[in-house]
């Protein structure tokens, strides 16, 4: 294709739909490029948060989002890192931090020392040397005020999903995206090649470019599954308990026999999900253990795993 690209339809719901809507808008909404979201009405599940990484506050400038919005309407707390448990067996705790761990000397970076040092020994972990981990355990955010440290400190966001997809719609309603309801949406193509879209009211939307965010719209074009491929888990349980008070900076994953368990502070609210893997079948985890939780048979999952996160959250006070 060698035209020039003048009109783009965005198919999806969600939060990746806007998303993309706002930053082709905001992008090329000066060369004239039209915007249009076909919004498929997919919403966040409940009880579902983003961690963000510090890309995405820098993307955040380009989309135009401040971060009064975000705390407002998404519950939004700052994310300097991620502590993983239990990942190298154990009880034992790493905090991926966003920034730099020690700063490089002898024309080598931190990391390739303290590696020697730990096989000679050394028993202080790499995040005793990185400035952001430091100030993410205790509290405090900012920049280093000894510039000789030399070391970044990042912070992204922990986001409440469905208060994020209505900031961005508002956003695109503002960049000018024309959004249209896709509920029901008709893909007509040649060959390999999609022409156009036939609305469930009748309306056609032809564009230069289609953008597909969750893969709804290739599954329309492929009823035989040949691009499907596997869900990445086989369960996903979702939660939610009373908020942190002080709301840590960093989220926390714990490694499971069967999967892991991701806990994110919110303003309003300490949010959780339990993720099981396919690869291990039909076995229990210890997360299903713990919830006395059967696969077996159905019942209301968030309803055990809240209150299995209040038990957590009062008898450990915090992640």
């Amino acid at each position: 294709m060698n035209a020039p690209v003048e009109r783009v339809a965005v198919y999806g719901g969600g939060v990746a739909a806007p998303m993309a809507a706002l930053a082709i808008a905001r992008a090329f909404g000066r060369l004239g490029t039209q915007v249009s979201w076909i919004d498929t009405g997919e919403t966040p599940a409940p009880h579902s948060a983003l961690v963000g990484l510090p890309d995405l506050a820098s993307f955040h400038r380009l989309l135009g989002l401040g971060d009064a919005a975000l705390i407002e309407s998404a519950s939004a707390t700052l994310n300097m890192g991620q502590q993983f448990v239990g990942w190298s067996g154990g009880e034992g705790t790493f905090l991926h931090a966003y920034g730099d761990a020690g700063t490089p000397f002898a024309m080598l970076p931190f990391v390739q020392h303290w590696t020697r040092a730990r096989q000679a020994g050394l028993r202080v972990a790499l995040e005793d040397f990185c400035l952001a981990a430091a100030a993410a355990k205790e509290g405090r955010i900012g920049e280093a005020q000894d510039p000789a440290t030399r070391q970044a400190v990042k912070h992204g966001w922990h986001l409440d999903a469905t208060g994020y997809a209505a900031v961005l719609r508002t956003a695109c309603k503002g960049a000018g995206v024309t959004i249209l309801a896709g509920a029901g949406a008709q893909p007509f193509a040649d060959n390999d090649r999609l022409l156009r879209l036939e609305l469930a009211d009748g309306q056609t939307v032809a564009a230069d470019l289609f953008v597909d965010t969750d893969g709804k719209l290739i599954e329309l074009l492929d009823p035989q599954g040949a691009m499907r491929t596997d869900a990445l888990c086989n369960r996903l349980i979702r939660g939610s308990a009373t908020r942190l008070d002080p709301s840590p900076l960093y989220s926390r994953v714990t490694a499971h026999p069967a999967g892991w368990v991701t806990l994110m502070p919110l303003a309003d609210r300490l949010a959780s999900a339990a993720v099981e893997l396919n690869e291990l079948g039909g076995e229990f985890s210890a997360l299903s253990q713990e919830l006395q939780f059967d696969p077996e048979q159905a019942g209301d999952l968030t309803a055990r795993m809240n209150t299995w996160l209040e038990t957590k959250r009062k008898h450990g006070g915090d992640l």
